[in-house]
């Protein structure tokens, strides 16, 4: 194989590593912080926005919802709460407690019953409008509303904006006759059975250890591989382990021959095939929502422990969920899935690339946690707000492969790809660092 590519990489991640895991703390510091973050950017989009417009120019800002006055126009600035009767809420673990089966889970929470509220610390404010059904609202989003209050106390909503965000980092200037590549894989999901021909052929690919020399020359240019998680599928647990669960009885001592006993460790399967992908290139292991990490947001790095054959290479690299990182000058911001997993579920289009792209526009990547997605209690900071457009925006573990440029009315880019589930479609994605144009390379055995 020809000799690898190699890029200056640097990770930018660290907002993501919880520091001081502490849980005394309530989830409303995360959303007082949360709205005292975006609040200057909003209003700087605000202003951008409606100073320079013949009639809404002269609307009122309004720093308080509780000073609004009744029948007066202007805008006020506060965290979208979205009332859904449908979501999932505590009585649903009270259920299982004490055995009793709770409703499957909803693949959407959205219902005519819904109410859109804007709240801060003052106080909370209804909204209403024909507007409205024009925009996808999820909890969490900061934003701005222009319009005026009604006589029945709701706000009726003629405009919103968004926050402003920092100017983006320009693409650099490729200095390289070369084109340098990262590889993106989700949801290999390896399971007691052990790796499938699909991700052998995958690994024998991105090694070079198949094909022509044309074939190698191209694979050499690929100086990375980032797996957004869900790499692992353990086992369900049986009847009988849920019924220990449920009564808080210890399980039963495994017995030698049994099933139980005979069951495969699908982490050593994985670290055997991580140790073959770190001998050739720069591999990044995202967790994911099925993967033995902290199940909530921002997921922590798995430990280095469960994978003895693969730590011993400089290029293995653990990394959290979110995952941040430049090559070559070039920003790369990525998550798992969960995030647009749980936004796809308030309704709205289904089309899932409209939702992402929804993101860069909030100028945040989870806005429904902690409402309806887990995440740490953050009192004094939001890791989740997006300082600046990523030039390339990668979301794991979706159903269908997507991709499209987004260009801001400032010029600014950024290449947003929906990563398959490898298990479900084989693929393997790749991302042109010069050009940001994306591939798909499928393997069949």
């Amino acid at each position: 194989m020809a000799l690898r590519r190699t890029t200056a990489s640097v990770v930018l991640s660290h907002d993501f590593l919880i520091q001081h895991k502490t849980y005394t703390q309530q989830y409303a510091g995360l959303y007082f912080s949360r709205l005292a973050l975006q609040r200057t950017r909003v209003l700087a989009g605000a202003r951008e926005l409606w100073d320079s417009d013949p009639e809404k120019g002269n609307a009122k800002f309004v720093s308080k919802i509780l000073d609004v006055q009744a029948g007066e126009m202007c805008y006020v600035i506060g965290t979208v709460y979205v009332h859904m009767p449908l979501k999932p809420n505590i009585l649903d673990e009270i259920a299982r407690e004490h055995n009793v089966e709770p409703l499957p889970p909803r693949s959407k929470y959205a219902s005519e019953e819904d109410v859109v509220l804007l709240e801060d610390e003052s106080g909370r404010l209804q909204l209403s409008g024909d507007f409205l059904e024009s925009i996808n609202f999820v909890t969490g989003i900061v934003v701005a509303v222009l319009g005026s209050e009604m006589r029945d106390g709701s706000f009726e909503v003629i405009d919103i904006a968004y926050p402003k965000l920092d100017p983006q980092s320009p693409l650099p200037m490729s200095l390289e006759d070369e084109d340098a590549y990262i590889a993106i894989v989700s949801g290999i999901n390896i399971d007691e059975k052990g790796v499938g021909m699909e991700a052998h052929l995958m690994v024998d690919y991105l090694t070079g250890d198949i094909g022509c020399f044309e074939d190698q020359k191209e694979i050499s240019r690929i100086t990375r591989l980032v797996i957004a998680g869900n790499t692992i599928n353990l086992a369900k647990p049986t009847e009988e382990e849920l019924h220990q669960l449920r009564t808080r009885r210890a399980p039963a001592q495994v017995k030698y021959g049994t099933p139980a006993a005979r069951r495969a460790d699908p982490v050593l399967y994985l670290d055997v095939l991580l140790s073959e992908l770190c001998s050739s290139l720069n591999v990044d292991v995202m967790p994911g929502e099925g993967d033995p990490a902290s199940y909530q947001l921002p997921q922590q790095p798995m430990h280095f422990a469960l994978f003895p054959k693969s730590q011993g290479y400089s290029s293995f690299h653990m990394a959290t969920n979110p995952h941040a990182f430049t090559v070559d000058g070039v920003s790369v911001l990525g998550t798992s899935g969960q995030n647009l997993d749980d936004i796809f579920r308030y309704g709205g289009p289904d089309d899932r690339m409209e939702m992402a792209e929804s993101m860069l526009q909030w100028g945040h990547i989870c806005p429904t946690a902690p409402d309806t997605l887990w995440c740490f209690p953050f009192v004094d900071d939001d890791p989740f707000i997006l300082k600046s457009r990523p030039h390339v925006l990668f979301i794991g573990n979706q159903p269908e492969y997507a991709t499209r440029l987004v260009t801001a009315e400032n010029g600014e880019v950024t290449r947003i790809i929906l990563v398959p589930s490898f298990s479900n479609r084989s693929s393997v994605v790749i991302v042109n660092m010069r050009t940001l144009e994306p591939s798909v390379v499928r393997f069949r055995p």
